[in-house]
C-alpha cells in the first residue's frame, strides 16, 4: 500500500518533489506514525527499483528458455514490458526517470541490473541477425527503438487502458473510444519494423499473444 501510493506521488510530482508528509497524507497517516514503517522515501525507491528489476530479470531468463526464433523472444518481451505496466504501478517508477535518485552504492547496483537486462537482450536481437532471422541491423538502435516505442504507448495510455488494448494500440497504433494518439513516435515501430524481416514487417499485428509468451501475472499488493 505505501509502495504502491509512494509510486503514484512519484509518478504525479516526481520524486524530489514528493515529501514524506505528503505520503503520509496520501496513506491517511500522520509523518510520525509513517517512519514506524519506512525510515525514508529512498527506502521505498530502493524496494521499487530493485523489485522491479527482479521482475525483469525473471522475465528475461524465462525467455531465453524458450525454444522459439528471435522474433518470438522479442514479442515475449515487449509482452513482459506490458504486462508489468499494466499490473503493477510501482513499475512506473521503474520506466521513467526517478531511478536516476538512488544514492550510491545502490544506483551503481540498479545501474548494472540495467545494463545485463539490455546486454541480454541485445544479444537475441545479434542471434537472431546472425542465424538470419532478421535482417541486418544495429542491435543498440533496435533495442532503443523497441524500448522507446513501448514506453510511449505506456505512458499514453489512458488509466483504465487493459493488456488487449494495449496490444492493439502498439500492434496498429489504432483508435478506440477515448484514446487516439496522433505523435510521430507512436508509429516508430510502422517506420523501422521493416528493418527487423518478415516477422517484424506490417504493423506489427504479430505482437498479438501467441504460442511463445510469458503468462501475465497479477503482482500482489504491497
Amino acid at each position: 500500500m505505501i509502495c504502491e501510493a509512494a509510486a503514484r506521488l512519484f509518478r504525479d510530482k516526481g520524486y524530489k518533489s514528493t515529501s514524506m508528509r505528503d505520503l503520509a497524507r496520501e496513506v491517511r497517516l500522520k509523518a510520525s506514525s509513517l517512519y514506524n514503517h519506512i525510515q525514508s522515501k529512498e527506502e521505498i525507491l530502493q524496494e521499487i527499483c530493485f523489485d522491479n528489476a527482479r521482475r525483469f530479470l525473471e522475465g528475461m531468463t524465462e525467455v531465453e528458455k524458450l525454444e522459439a526464433s528471435a522474433a518470438d523472444k522479442i514479442r515475449a518481451l515487449i509482452r513482459l514490458h506490458i504486462c508489468i505496466a499494466t499490473n503493477d504501478v510501482t513499475s512506473v517508477t521503474a520506466f521513467n526517470d526517478e531511478w536516476r535518485h538512488l544514492s550510491e552504492p545502490h544506483l551503481s547496483e540498479f545501474k548494472a541490473l540495467r545494463r545485463e537486462y539490455e546486454q541480454r537482450f541485445r544479444l537475441i536481437i545479434e542471434e537472431g541477425v546472425r542465424l538470419g532471422e532478421l535482417k541486418p541491423l544495429h542491435s543498440t538502435v533496435a533495442l532503443y527503438t523497441i524500448f522507446s516505442s513501448v514506453r510511449f504507448m505506456i505512458g499514453s495510455a489512458p488509466a483504465k487502458a487493459s493488456l488487449p488494448m494495449m496490444w492493439n494500440a502498439i500492434s496498429s497504433a489504432c483508435s478506440w473510444k477515448e484514446w487516439k494518439p496522433i505523435n510521430s513516435e507512436t508509429h516508430i515501430w510502422e517506420k523501422y519494423s521493416p528493418q527487423f524481416g518478415p516477422d517484424f514487417s506490417g504493423s506489427l499485428a504479430s505482437l498479438r499473444p501467441g504460442p511463445h509468451r510469458i503468462p501475465c501475472q497479477r503482482y500482489p499488493s504491497r
